[in-house]
């Protein structure tokens, strides 16, 4: 995962917004944006405070040593996905049916 995915991810964790993220470190939201989009990446200076911000080491922003309350996190969106994508499956079953039903009773009159 680049830096860029674990901004992203840690400024989730912790519910904020890239405007939130961008008063702390004196950047526009476009530019978190950017760096969350890899298209640019953070000086080491600002490391230091998104590190500071979301209460993760260096290691953990770059992605070289494991954060678990991340990786909770992670999964739990991971799983959630898979629940919204099974709705969606059931939902689009659901309105075949209806539609078929529907076709049934208008072909009765």
């Amino acid at each position: 995962m680049n830096i860029g995915e674990q901004i992203k991810n840690f400024r989730l964790l912790r519910r904020m917004s890239q405007a939130d993220v961008a008063k702390v470190v004196h950047r526009s939201p476009n530019v978190i944006s950017n760096w969350e989009r890899g298209l640019n990446t953070p000086d080491v200076e600002i490391v230091d405070q998104l590190c500071e911000l979301f209460k993760v080491t260096p290691n953990m922003m770059y992605g070289w040593d494991t954060c678990p309350e991340l990786d909770d996190f992670l999964s739990e969106k991971a799983q959630l996905i898979d629940e919204m994508d099974e709705m969606i499956k059931q939902k689009e079953l659901l309105e075949q049916q209806i539609k078929s039903h529907a076709e049934k009773i208008s072909r009765r009159r």
